[in-house]
């Protein structure tokens, strides 16, 4: 059988600088501060103990990083996140719980990250991320190599040390590079993902099932 992905409304998903500016002054982050961002409900298949791991060992390295988490649940009063995040580091994230206007947050991301161990199918955040020109750093679940390509780095589940690597090696990039990546990430998604593709392939599909 055909498998047709999900689509994603590129016109509505547009960078917009001036909104990520406006996101990072209402969190205060300053505009030079490398934003890492990562958008997931509280549950043990996301694995943000791996993510948090990842970005305390990132911090430790670079003194320009934020992390910007969004989700329901997820914050250092969760007692699955316990002693991972040293007190000297707590300022340096912002737990933002379940928010309805994520791609304005992600307008203030320089890079998103993925850190599911398992049970994603299909992980829509990369695709709205990568729209909005926003690289990503994902871990090899469900379909995420297939939506990141060349556009990002993947990463193997369940490894914090091996996402930690990956988040340092997509920061470590010139701007530029990581800039270019992002323009990359965005014409994947049009042109693989974008909803009126999508759309194409499921007229396509039904027109041959209704003259099969």
């Amino acid at each position: 059988g055909q498998v047709i992905p999900n689509g994603f409304d590129t016109n509505s998903l547009c960078p917009d600088p001036e909104r990520g500016r406006e996101s990072r002054d209402a969190l205060e982050i300053q505009q030079k501060t490398m934003v890492i961002g990562h958008v997931a409900r509280f549950h043990p298949m996301k694995d943000h103990a791996s993510f948090l791991r990842a970005a305390v060992e990132v911090m430790r390295q670079r003194a320009d990083v934020v992390c910007l988490v969004a989700g329901r649940q997820v914050n250092l009063e969760n007692p699955a996140f316990a002693g991972i995040v040293p007190q000297d580091l707590e300022e340096r994230f912002r737990f933002v719980g379940e928010r309805d206007d994520i791609p304005d947050l992600m307008q203030a991301m320089d890079l998103l990250c993925l850190s599911s161990a398992w049970g994603e199918a299909f992980p829509n955040v990369l695709g709205e991320a990568m729209a909005l020109s926003v690289p990503c750093v994902a871990t090899d679940v469900g379909d995420s190599r297939d939506i990141v390509g060349e556009t990002g780095i993947i990463v193997p589940p369940s490894h914090s040390a091996a996402l930690a690597r990956g988040l340092l090696d997509m920061l470590d990039r010139p701007a530029n590079e990581r800039a270019e990546l992002g323009r990359a990430a965005r014409l994947r998604i049009k042109e693989r993902y974008a909803l009126s593709r999508v759309v194409e392939q499921y007229t396509e599909l039904y027109e041959r099932l209704i003259s099969g």
